[in-house]
């Protein structure tokens, strides 16, 4: 009753808190959070629709992030796609931000992994709640929360941060695919502070491998392995992106 009570006749944007905070009370917790990686691309609507609500944004090396879709099941891993998109959208959440202000923080995920403490204690001033160890002890908990089954796309989720996940691409990424990913994200990369590697594009390889990944557009490898009837893509361990 209280949930439908909530929901204004007309307004679609009721139905998230609506829920949400039916939820927190029952746990009696004072505040709820939405992670939806959809959100990046409505921030602005977003805003509006909720204008007490506080932003943070969770930036990653996008080619650290190149490198988890390799094994994903619902990602071709194509560089250059992956490169366009991660720019584009982190690009858009960041002009987006310009216009709430305050109300928006960005982190990077290399800092979240490397001083979890400190970074964790700036989100935390920046929605209203005081910082408390427990949120670094998290793992002790996920077991009785999150039951193996539905870690799926978070196999990870159960560990402690691991700073072996941050700048991976210097030593996992092959100097071609580099050459992609750079080439087609280059302005995101340094508008969010990363290094460039300035890989060697002289020779065959780095533009043979680009060709490949523009011929790879839009899975057209995963349908013509179908019409081929070849096996599909084999589905290694993932880790979050």
């Amino acid at each position: 009753g209280k949930i439908v009570n909530a929901i204004r006749p007309g307004h679609v944007e009721d139905i998230i808190p609506a829920f949400h905070t039916a939820k927190a009370a029952h746990d009696g917790k004072p505040r709820w959070a939405n992670m939806d990686i959809a959100s990046i691309d409505h921030v602005a609507e977003l805003a509006r629709w909720f204008p007490d609500a506080r932003f943070v944004h969770i930036v990653r090396d996008g080619r650290d992030v190149a490198l988890s879709h390799q094994d994903y099941a619902f990602s071709e891993g194509n560089y250059l796609e992956i490169a366009e998109q991660w720019s584009a959208q982190t690009l858009q959440a960041q002009r987006a931000a310009s216009g709430i202000g305050e109300r928006h923080l960005q982190i990077t995920f290399e800092a979240l992994v490397q001083a979890p403490e400190e970074t964790l204690t700036k989100v935390c001033a920046h929605i209203g709640l005081p910082y408390d160890a427990a949120m670094l002890t998290y793992t002790q908990r996920v077991d009785a929360k999150i039951p193996a089954k539905r870690r799926g796309l978070w196999p990870e989720i159960g560990n402690s941060p691991q700073p072996s996940k941050t700048e991976r691409w210097r030593q996992h990424m092959s100097n071609a695919a580099r050459f992609v990913f750079e080439k087609h994200a280059a302005d995101a990369l340094q508008a969010f502070g990363y290094d460039m590697s300035d890989p060697a594009t002289n020779g065959v390889a780095p533009r043979a491998f680009a060709l490949q990944q523009e011929l790879g557009r839009g899975h057209r490898y995963t349908r013509w392995r179908k019409r081929l009837g070849l096996p599909a893509k084999k589905v290694r361990g993932s880790e979050s992106a």
